[in-house]
């Protein structure tokens, strides 16, 4: 894995970022519409990057709902420095800390510019206080 990220530019990290979310889409449709087609399965909230707007705005219809949450970039670099314990690292260990924000702030720019094309909800979550703030916001926007 390490060799991996020095190896690779932020661009094919990115690439095979996507690659595995197109792996994984035959298995979140289905989950998806099993909770859309089963009373007993109940409703479903399904948080993932994994679901890339174009396939989910293809699946919209009364039962299903979507909103692209994202966050600046400087955002997701603070986030991901407190979670790596940043300040803490040297050397290699720091580059690869980089190429994985790179990869990050890289995916979200084309979710998000994916869900502006498929005319989805694009919601920025680091403009909100809190979670609940957040998610009643996102709750307004898809109840209408």
């Amino acid at each position: 894995m390490v060799r991996h990220y020095l190896a690779l530019p932020v661009e094919d990290l990115t690439a095979q970022q996507v690659a595995h979310y197109d792996r994984m889409w035959p298995a979140i449709v289905s989950l998806i519409e099993r909770h859309t087609s089963d009373d007993v399965a109940g409703g479903l909230i399904l948080e993932s990057s994994g679901v890339w707007p174009d396939r989910v705005a293809g699946l919209a219809n009364a039962d299903v709902a979507a909103v692209c949450l994202t966050a600046g970039n400087e955002t997701l670099r603070a986030r991901v420095h407190a979670a790596s314990r940043f300040a803490e690292l040297t050397g290699t260990d720091r580059i690869l800390v980089d190429k994985f924000i790179g990869r990050t702030q890289r995916y979200d720019e084309l979710m998000v510019s994916a869900a502006r094309r498929a005319g989805m909800l694009v919601v920025a979550a680091d403009s909100f206080s809190s979670l609940a703030t957040l998610v009643d916001k996102c709750w307004q926007l898809l109840t209408g």
